[in-house]
């Protein structure tokens, strides 16, 4: 970027473009499909609607940015390539320049470590990271620091939950295109590294992971698939805190939710997500048992003393001019509570078991249908107080573009092969 970029923290450059992914106010939509390859994201442009033509950024950094409308509403395409630290650079600068609540699906790629086959679908209602333990691999020059130092050389997280509503939509979507492809619900790993972490064995290094996937089952007896982006997406997600309510509001919708559900319920509503393997396998009242103990594991209290100034923009779902500071001068404890949905759909792309690889062919079939369910379930969402329409790039007052912009988009085609 040639333009000046200011606040390290946050860094944007002077028109408030962000600084990875290279969008600014009006560019990106509340409804959001992420894809891992830009020639993906370019298959799924074509299912937009021609009126207004689709806007498309190519920020040089490895985000790839469409927004236009499908069937008239307001969609953004983005493709980040790989990876936790792509999935983290994309989720808190999207949020940044985008008023209102985010509604996001993911629509990657995955190997399976289970039944799921090649060219079948999940849709993972809950997913957990495997991570390398560095410690494990440092020794020291002293004896005592010449041997690891910790038990294990990969860490298995907790599992961390998509928007339940959003996973049942996406699987009935999904079984209308694919109607002859599995489609599974389960647990996915979400990896830091293709390679070590998801066991894959390399003689030029001592990666010490030919127990990795044994180490999953042992802890998840019913995990499914490894990728490298899901995690971050739901754990983001979950802890992304853009509204505000009183404790007063909050315990009354706790209450609503969960005032014909136990302890008991709660805990086999956990449980049950763990265990399922089918597309309904779930049902409704352990769905909504998942759904409040969630909530309450992912709300807490703000601080006041956040005297940070170039703290980044908070959001608010009324789109009003209200800071944290504004709020907490009340003397109120207020909470927080995530206005990020989202869900997964990852299609098997290779078989860990049998060392299997997907066709070119079967991913040229797989993906304008699996991008046009994937449509269909965000159009399906209704989203409250969303981005103003005036100025943005989806705006029908701006259908006409330029021969310049036309002849950028074709550039920007013919760069990914499209």
């Amino acid at each position: 970027m040639k333009d000046q970029l200011r606040y390290a923290d946050f860094p944007k450059v002077d028109d408030g473009r962000t600084y990875h992914v290279g969008v600014k106010r009006g560019e990106v939509a509340n409804r959001i499909i992420t894809v891992e390859d830009p020639s993906r994201a370019l298959v799924i442009e074509r299912l937009l609607d021609r009126n207004p033509k689709p806007f498309i950024l190519d920020s040089g950094r490895g985000f790839l940015t469409i927004t236009g409308r499908y069937k008239t509403i307001p969609i953004s395409i983005i493709s980040i390539f790989y990876g936790f630290s792509m999935m983290d650079f994309f989720i808190r600068e999207v949020r940044q320049v985008v008023d209102g609540p985010l509604v996001i699906i993911r629509l990657g790629s995955c190997g399976s470590i289970s039944h799921p086959n090649i060219g079948d679908v999940i849709v993972p209602s809950g997913a957990f990271s495997v991570t390398k333990n560095y410690d494990y691999f440092i020794h020291g020059i002293d004896t005592k620091d010449a041997f690891p130092i910790v038990d294990s050389p990969y860490n298995i997280s907790k599992i961390t939950y998509c928007d339940r509503e959003m996973c049942e939509m996406l699987q009935r979507e999904f079984s209308k295109v694919l109607t002859t492809t599995p489609i599974f619900s389960g647990l996915n790993a979400s990896t830091d590294s293709f390679y070590s972490s998801q066991g894959r064995l390399d003689d030029n290094f001592l990666d010490e992971n030919h127990d990795v996937i044994n180490s999953v089952f042992q802890k998840y007896p019913n995990a499914l698939t490894m990728d490298m982006e899901t995690f971050i997406l739901y754990h983001l997600s979950n802890i992304s805190i853009t509204t505000l309510v009183s404790p007063s509001q909050l315990q009354l919708q706790q209450s609503q939710s969960s005032s014909n559900l136990s302890d008991v319920d709660l805990l086999n509503g956990r449980k049950s997500l763990h265990q399922s393997r089918s597309s309904f396998d779930i049902t409704s009242k352990q769905r909504c048992s998942m759904d409040v103990s969630r909530r309450k594991n992912n709300t807490f209290s703000i601080s006041a003393n956040n005297s940070n100034i170039h703290r980044p923009h908070r959001h608010h779902l009324n789109n009003s001019s209200r800071d944290l500071n504004s709020n907490n001068q009340l003397h109120h404890q207020y909470n927080a509570i995530n206005s990020i949905r989202s869900t997964s759909a990852l299609v098997v792309f290779c078989d860990r078991k049998t060392n299997e690889f997907i066709s070119d062919d079967m991913i040229n079939l797989l993906d304008p249908l699996c991008g046009e369910a994937c449509l269909n379930t965000l159009i399906k969402i209704e989203i409250k107080e969303s981005h103003n329409e005036e100025g943005s790039v989806w705006s029908n007052k701006l259908m006409d573009k330029s021969k310049k912009e036309n002849k950028i988009v074709k550039m920007i085609k013919r760069k990914f092969s499209v």
